[in-house]
């Protein structure tokens, strides 16, 4: 699990009250917090964009990228700019990536 900038506090209220990603997919994202967790044995990741809230994910390649994320924080580096994209696979399911901006 990796976190960086959000309390427990901060991912009771992701828990019960996160944004949809699908909504913003393509818009650049400034996230000033990252987080990766379990929610009954699943795995889950969170997203704080700054000016928006907390997105949840349960997307693998999400969770994964979300993880990655939490590392590029440091005492310098308090704000990184995402954007999140939709894909198709060739069996025509949705997937989605996260790069940075």
């Amino acid at each position: 699990m990796a976190n960086y900038n959000m309390t427990k506090k901060d991912l009771f209220n992701a828990k019960n009250a996160s944004l949809n990603i699908k909504d913003y997919i393509g818009e650049t994202l400034t996230v000033t917090g990252c987080a990766t967790t379990e929610d009954e044995g699943k795995p889950i990741g969170y997203i704080v964009a700054d000016g928006i809230g907390v997105f949840g994910v349960t997307s693998a390649t999400l969770i994964e990228a979300i993880e990655d994320l939490c590392g590029f924080f440091d005492d310098e580096t308090t704000a990184v700019d995402v954007i999140v994209k939709a894909n198709e696979s060739k069996g025509g399911k949705t997937f989605y990536t996260m790069q940075i901006a």
